[in-house]
């Protein structure tokens, strides 16, 4: 099949409502990127966003990098299927282990997930960097840690690497009492704490008030960093021209295949601007309304 019949084909054998091609896709293993989802529904009240949770794996941040690879590869492949305007990992050790090959392997923009070690470090003292074991092994956070050091030589930064917090907020819904989150963690006194796992974001005032200092988590720069990318490629509302000078319809249509593209109406949000896909998506979609909803309207 050409690849323009394939683009007409893909288009009268979908439905038209809900329509969510074209729209920013979001991934996470579990609930910890609806905290970023929150932040760019808020920032970009006009887009449309598909998420993408991998619940029934989560968290990953216990996972080896080849197992991270896999499952987040999987799931960058279905989100093609929507012809994303950009793709934000939400999720810190999908980051750190994948968002360089993934920039490489699609045309759209790859937005990651990082602790705001350099916002942090400027306020001085000795910080708490708080992230998933995975994420701590990696190589690009060491490269992060290095230049965070190298910019506030003064600033300590000392990580540690949780090795349950992720799945006790992901099987409680970050409900718990305060010290069911803040047992594990270093007791001492710090200047501040960095957050380096979106599912952490859920207890940030258990952190802070378990440590009496500002805590700081990525999840709005990212949202703020997606804006500025889709203002810059001009594609607000699918409109716009791929860098390559040529239009994006055709850099996606040769990767679209002509089924398996999910538009249920059951599994988009309330206020029609999500649609939820992946093994999690009735869990993520009922917190979405049950967190979030009440308060964007």
């Amino acid at each position: 099949m050409k690849i323009a019949e394939k683009c007409e084909n893909f288009s009268s054998a979908r439905p038209q409502t809900p329509d969510f091609s074209r729209s920013v896709c979001l991934f996470d293993s579990g609930i910890g990127g609806l905290n970023v989802l929150f932040a760019c529904r808020r920032i970009l009240p006009d887009e449309k966003f598909v998420y993408y949770g991998d619940n029934e794996r989560a968290p990953y941040g216990n996972l080896p990098e080849e197992a991270v690879k896999a499952y987040v590869y999987e799931a960058a492949e279905t989100l093609t299927e929507y012809r994303p305007k950009a793709l934000v990992l939400a999720c810190n050790t999908a980051t750190a282990h994948c968002a360089r090959a993934l920039h490489s392997m699609y045309p759209f923009p790859i937005i990651g997930s990082y602790p705001p070690l350099l916002s942090a470090g400027k306020h001085g003292g000795e910080g708490l960097v708080l992230v998933t074991r995975s994420t701590y092994s990696s190589e690009f956070f060491a490269s992060l840690l290095r230049r965070a050091r190298t910019l506030y030589p003064a600033v300590r930064f000392l990580p540690y690497p949780c090795d349950d917090l992720a799945a006790i907020i992901e099987d409680t819904n970050g409900r718990g009492s305060a010290k069911l989150y803040t047992s594990g963690l270093p007791a001492r006194k710090f200047s501040f704490v960095v957050l380096g796992c979106t599912h952490y974001a859920y207890v940030k005032k258990a952190i802070a008030d378990f440590y009496g200092c500002p805590v700081y988590d990525g999840n709005e720069r990212t949202a703020r960093r997606l804006a500025c990318i889709l203002a810059s490629r001009r594609v607000k509302s699918g409109e716009g021209k791929a860098d390559n000078g040529g239009t994006e319809k055709s850099a996606y249509c040769v990767t679209i295949p002509d089924h398996n593209v999910d538009f249920s109406e059951e599994n988009v949000s309330s206020d029609g601007k999500v649609l939820f896909v992946g093994s999690g998506k009735r869990k993520n979609k009922d917190f979405y309304e049950h967190s979030f909803v009440d308060t964007l309207s």
